[in-house]
């Protein structure tokens, strides 16, 4: 039920963060590297400073447990067990509520710069929002299990997803599958990446691997350990 902040050699660097009631399953770094957002099973959204301090009440609106959240430097993204994707400011206001088309868990949300939201979950689907939080269509099909875990590049052009089909798929932002399923995982993929150049994916698996890929669907490395 708490985060931890730790340097790059693997020390803490402050006391755990103290504030969820029941496991922490996401947490994220505003993109001005100024806050920490992270959501958890007790059904909330909290809000953190550097000095582990809670910047406001926890944000509350979601039913049930929190899967994935992330922010950008005006918004804030919640998708939970309940099937829906919350928007929130940094006040702790929900924005707005999307849910069209959703059919079970929402696992895995991301936002653009400009405020473009794309989701995963247990209905199979990769989905868009425009900043209107209207469903752009059709949803992006291809995977052939739950979809676990999305990422955006960092100019927001492509979309990265990994899912419970053992593959990592590329799509351009208008949804077109940009390479053929990225294959070599021998089972679920639960965690995608774009570095910050937007070169290359890592991907984590529960075969017990990482790997990095470069855009073309070519495996560079396989990490174990």
């Amino acid at each position: 039920s708490t985060l931890k902040l730790w340097n790059l050699e693997g020390s803490l660097v402050s006391d755990p963060f103290k504030g969820h009631t029941r496991a922490v399953s996401s947490v994220a770094i505003s993109s001005d590297g100024r806050t920490i957002v992270s959501g958890g099973a007790d059904n909330t959204v909290q809000l953190w400073d550097w000095q582990d301090d809670l910047i406001s009440k926890p944000f509350e609106g979601h039913s049930n447990g929190i899967f994935s959240v992330t922010a950008n430097n005006q918004t804030i993204v919640s998708g939970g067990e309940d099937g829906l994707i919350r928007l929130w400011n940094y006040t702790g206001e929900s924005t707005d509520e999307l849910r069209e088309g959703q059919d079970g868990a929402v696992l895995s949300v991301a936002i653009s710069h400009d405020d473009i939201i794309v989701s995963g979950g247990e209905d199979w689907f990769v989905k868009r929002w425009d900043r209107q939080g209207e469903l752009i269509r059709p949803p992006l099909e291809g995977h052939t299990d739950i979809v676990r875990t999305i990422d955006l590049s960092p100019d927001g052009d492509m979309i990265a997803s990994g899912s419970y089909d053992k593959t990592v798929r590329l799509w351009d932002r208008q949804g077109n599958l940009v390479k053929p399923p990225f294959e070599g995982h021998s089972d679920a993929v639960s965690a995608v990446a774009f570095d910050p150049n937007g070169e290359f994916i890592v991907s984590g698996s529960w075969d017990n691997t990482i790997r990095k890929w470069d855009l073309k669907g070519n495996l560079l490395a396989t990490f174990t350990g």
